[in-house]
């Protein structure tokens, strides 16, 4: 294996190493995914993703995050899987469904000229879906870490949600530290027992949020996350913050749109190719 043909895409600056790997010859160890993920020595991105085939889906999504280790879901990545796919004809149908590792279902399908859609299962609040480490299930957590006040939910991987009390959403920018302090007081309460992606939200209007996530397994605030998107606009809906049931949410290179439904979750997005090439391993 000294070739692997890849293609680089991000939604949002959130961005992705694909690796068609349907045919499975390839294998990757950690070392070499820690690699290929390196903005100095590799190829750069915040995650890799291996497609793969699956018995129950069309695709198996396999997401490493950069530091090697494994993502059970990724709103964006899945974005970009559904433009990948259909640009590079791999099925022959509009709905594409991928099998996660936990053996849930994504939906993916184009809604017009560049935007595609995403189809997730509502958010869990359920504290062992969650790996949060309390006896009971709550809407908002007041209590356990000094005097910050958050909201968990699980998009297949836990969020930490957590409203400021600010108007303006250049705040989620100007004020870095301040917020690294609040997520590294929450990862050192050692409440989430997986480790946990932590969003701050601002509220900007009727229908509308502004969001900063620091995720977990790339250990750092990213450009943009999808799955944050999805689960701090349904902890801003059951708390009453919002009460649109779509919701628009804006992140540092753009917005997505998330759709509330009875059903489930659809997240909407315009995934970009960067570019293609092919990495010497």
């Amino acid at each position: 294996m000294p070739h692997i043909n890849f293609t680089k895409m991000h939604n949002l600056g959130n961005d992705f190493i694909i690796i068609n790997n349907v045919d499975k010859n390839i294998l990757l160890s950690t070392q070499l995914i820690k690699k290929l993920c390196d903005r100095h020595i590799g190829i750069g991105g915040d995650q890799l993703i291996m497609l793969e085939p699956s018995r129950l889906a069309d695709f198996y999504y396999r997401i490493y995050n950069n530091d090697g280790s494994s993502a059970v879901s990724c709103g964006n990545g899945a974005l970009c899987l559904a433009r990948y796919i259909e640009e590079n004809k791999l099925v022959d149908k509009h709905q594409v469904h991928l099998e996660l590792i936990n053996s849930n279902i994504l939906a993916l399908d184009k809604y017009d000229n560049t935007m595609y859609t995403v189809n997730f299962t509502s958010p869990s609040q359920d504290v062992q879906d969650i790996g949060l480490n309390l006896p009971d299930t709550r809407l908002r957590y007041t209590e356990v870490v000094d005097t910050l006040t958050f909201g968990a939910l699980s998009v297949g991987n836990p969020h930490c949600l957590i409203v400021l009390d600010h108007q303006d959403s250049s705040y989620l920018y100007t004020n870095e530290a301040e917020l690294l302090k609040m997520a590294n007081m929450i990862l050192d309460s050692k409440l989430f027992i997986h480790g946990v992606n932590i969003s701050f939200i601002v509220l900007d209007d009727v229908n509308s949020i502004s969001i900063r996530t620091f995720e977990r397994g790339v250990n750092q605030f990213t450009n943009s996350c999808g799955t944050g998107a999805i689960a701090s606009s349904y902890y801003c809906y059951l708390s009453g913050a919002i009460h649109s049931k779509e919701i628009q949410v804006n992140m540092r290179y753009g917005s997505v749109i998330v759709q509330i439904h009875a059903e489930g979750i659809k997240l909407l997005g315009t995934p970009s190719l960067s570019f293609q090439g092919t990495a010497n391993v």
